[in-house]
């Protein structure tokens, strides 16, 4: 692929395409749950907690909360036009297992979700998990996942997979965020000091690249809603969307940045760059 070394936005992205109709886009935050609040209160359509197999989730990891607050925050979000599927597979100190992830995915394929944001990650993957996720994406689902805190190793699973979206950090200075891992990343976007709302209902900031996937689908969620049905939006975001990355790094795809940087007009602000 050519260096891209226009920085395109989202806006720009939707400028090319026709579109017949604006779809509200429903998105599934598989994490640690959601909380409501005054930014999330009437956000989240549908809960369901894959642990105890229930439709209560409660956040006391304060992480779940965050990511759906960054994606879709009333006053915070990048995308507060949006439905959430809010989906409980970690616990209260953070950790999760394979299997709560998988039926929390398979629920999100029953609702009919359009984008799938995990912002946690394992070491190893294993059958059952490409399978669900193979499943997801003949359903149309876009699959967006945190490429790990793992300090410049490797990229953990399911954004290792390859037909999983893998969204690295960078900071302002558009070098790589020193947390960010490194090897199948597809883009990279904000990833220090995001604004949003903690489980106990406060404003706060985060870092890591948990954050960075939940701005990432933010601003997929902007585009896809511009996009009249599900299946050209999977195949737009999927075939298309690294032609409009902003190159960094080396020329073209690398394992530091990917495909590049993905911005809403919004975001311009936060960078060193003109264009």
């Amino acid at each position: 692929m050519e260096k891209n070394n226009y920085v395109y936005t989202v806006e720009d992205i939707i400028e090319n395409k026709s579109t017949e109709k604006k779809r509200i886009i429903k998105i599934a935050i598989v994490d640690s749950g959601i909380n409501r609040n005054e930014e999330l209160d009437d956000k989240v359509a549908k809960s369901y907690n894959a642990i105890n197999d229930s439709s209560k989730t409660y956040d006391e990891y304060n992480h779940g909360t965050p990511v759906a607050g960054i994606v879709a925050g009333n006053t915070i979000g990048v995308n507060p036009k949006v439905q959430l599927y809010d989906v409980q597979f970690l616990g209260q100190d953070g950790n999760g297992q394979l299997e709560h992830l998988i039926k929390g995915i398979e629920w999100a394929i029953r609702e009919e979700v359009d984008i799938i944001n995990i912002s946690s990650g394992f070491q190893n993957s294993n059958t059952e998990l490409e399978e669900v996720i193979t499943k997801a994406n003949k359903h149309n689902i876009l699959v967006i996942s945190a490429a790990g805190n793992t300090y410049g190793f490797g990229v953990e699973y399911p954004a290792g997979l390859p037909n999983v979206i893998s969204i690295g950090s960078v900071n302002k200075d558009l070098s790589k965020a020193f947390f960010s891992g490194e090897g199948k990343v597809d883009f990279v976007t904000l990833g220090t000091n995001l604004k949003s709302i903690t489980n106990k209902g406060k404003y706060d900031n985060f870092d890591g690249t948990s954050f960075s996937a939940a701005y990432f689908t933010g601003m997929i969620s902007i585009l896809i809603s511009e996009i009249s049905d599900k299946e050209s939006a999977y195949q737009f975001i999927t075939n298309e969307l690294g032609n409009y990355g902003y190159d960094l790094g080396v020329k073209g795809l690398d394992d530091k940045y990917g495909n590049g940087l993905i911005l809403i007009k919004e975001n311009l602000k936060h960078y060193d760059i003109t264009r």
